[in-house]
């Protein structure tokens, strides 16, 4: 099956990729607390809004998102008083930097390793400690 750069993405980052809504030509996006990422054809594209949030945003959490993203904004395509709409470069910290903005949970690297029993108490000898 083809992946999307978005999924290969979201794989590389250990970041979710979800669908929209329920139909299946609904388009995937990786949400985050305030905004989302999305694909728009060959283009990386972050959106930096409130909805959903408890507080509003406000002009300075807006200037401060984009001073974090600093070089990694191709261009801006919607621009508002507290969010923003915009085009990201592809590279890793560029990438890293829009996850960090939109605030995306990572997920926890677990494959391969057991967890412990109940009443597990790390010891020197059981190598535990050295991990």
């Amino acid at each position: 099956m083809n992946e999307t750069m978005l999924e290969q993405i979201a794989e590389k980052h250990r970041v979710p990729c979800k669908l929209t809504g329920q139909t299946n030509d609904d388009e995937k996006i990786v949400p985050g607390k305030r905004g989302h990422l999305w694909q728009d054809g060959p283009a990386l594209m972050i959106c930096y809004t409130d909805d959903g949030c408890k507080r509003p945003l406000t002009p300075r959490h807006k200037t401060n998102a984009l001073a974090k993203l600093g070089d990694a904004v191709v261009r801006i395509t919607q621009n508002a008083t507290a969010e923003f709409c915009a085009e990201i470069r592809q590279d890793h910290k560029s990438v890293e930097r829009a996850i960090r903005v939109v605030g995306v949970r990572r997920f926890k690297i677990t494959k391969g390793i057991p967890r412990p029993g109940v009443g597990f108490i790390p010891t020197a000898s059981s190598g535990a400690l050295f991990e």
